[in-house]
């Protein structure tokens, strides 16, 4: 089995400012972090999961 150790450039991740909340972040390649992208902010680490998925699958 071949596994992908490719960087998945968007991720959820807990919020830092909002507590209790999820956001998707993208992969910065400049300081190889994630950076949460404003305005993708959920209530659920699920639909926080899912609009990353959807953004993977785009790039």
């Amino acid at each position: 089995m071949i596994t992908s150790n490719k960087i998945q450039m968007y991720i959820s991740q807990p919020s830092d400012t909002q507590l209790g909340m999820y956001e998707v972040a993208k992969y910065s390649e400049e300081n190889s972090n994630y950076i949460p992208i404003k305005g993708e902010i959920y209530l659920t680490k699920a639909v926080a999961d899912g609009r990353a998925n959807e953004l993977n699958k785009e790039e």
